[in-house]
């Protein structure tokens, strides 16, 4: 038979992995039937021990993390909605610079672009969930 551990045992291995929203750690907790009391009593002990960032800084530190991967603006906020986190700032030149960054990787060819290229660009853009705006001004521009 397997041991039971303490949430709170439960939440310092998670926390040593990654930082977790509070509404990430319980549901976690719930999903392994830790009783509701157990788990409060956890996860104030956590913000005790200030294991827990602030909502704000947690939503800072993963917009950056995304942001530096290239991701868009909309995947951003959805993944900090999914974690039950605020959103932060909407940057509109780093979003047209992400833009153009992940079109430079992924297809080399000069600008301006062919009726065809335009439509490849946009497609895969819009896969990668940029808003229209941007991709206008991407695929548009002329060096």
């Amino acid at each position: 038979m397997k041991p039971r551990y303490l949430a709170i045992d439960i939440i310092a291995r998670y926390l040593s992995r990654r930082d977790y929203s509070e509404w990430e750690l319980r549901q976690r907790l719930k999903e392994k039937d830790y009783p509701e009391e157990e788990i409060a009593a956890a996860i104030d002990e956590a913000w005790q021990r200030k294991w827990l960032l602030e909502p704000e800084e947690l939503s800072k530190k993963i917009s950056k993390y995304l942001d530096e991967r290239g991701k868009s603006y909309r995947y951003i906020v959805n993944h900090l909605t999914n974690k039950k986190l605020p959103l932060t700032v909407r940057d509109e030149f780093r979003e047209l610079e992400k833009a153009r960054e992940i079109i430079s990787k992924k297809f080399h060819w000069a600008k301006p672009y062919s009726f065809e290229q335009k439509k490849k660009v946009l497609q895969y853009l819009r896969n990668r969930t940029y808003d229209e705006p941007s991709i206008r001004m991407v695929i548009n521009e002329v060096e």
